[in-house]
Formats: C-alpha cells, sequence, structure tokens
C-alpha cells in the first residue's frame, strides 16, 4: 500500500501511522518536506530524532483539545 501523496512535483508527503513501518518511516521522514501522523508515531520520532522540532517550520496538531480531555496532556506537552 502506497501511504505517499504529493500535490506539487518535488514536494515530498509522508504518511506515519502506527501499524506502518516504523523502518521505513524513519527512511521516509528524512527525505520528506510534510510529515502527517498520529501523535504517538511522532512523537517516537521526535524522541529518537528523526523529526528535529527546532528545524520545523510549522507543526500543526490537530484536536488537541479533545487529546487534553481524554488524558494526553502530558504527551502533548
Amino acid at each position: 500500500m502506497n501511504l505517499e501523496y504529493s500535490i506539487f512535483e518535488g514536494l515530498k508527503v509522508h504518511l506515519s501511522i502506527g501499524g506502518s513501518s516504523y523502518f521505513k518511516d524513519k527512511q521516509e521522514v528524512a527525505k520528506s518536506q510534510i510529515i502527517v501522523g498520529t501523535l504517538g508515531r511522532i512523537k517516537q520520532l521526535i524522541d529518537e530524532r528523526f523529526i528535529d522540532l527546532f528545524n520545523t517550520g510549522l507543526f500543526v496538531l490537530d484536536e488537541a483539545d479533545r487529546m487534553v480531555e481524554e488524558g494526553f496532556r502530558s504527551l502533548i506537552e
């Protein structure tokens, strides 16, 4: 299954979700300008330094209010 989609030539987008290959995620993240993923997988990639937030221009956390309500506040912080 191909989880990648690009709307602009040369723009690399990677979908990183639980259940997909973590090995592939680590490789594709390094080559991608946009990374979309679940909170847990993105946090794992950040913790293991495959995503560097210092060099990130924009970080969007969708439905953060719901995640806080459901007890994920420490994970978000």
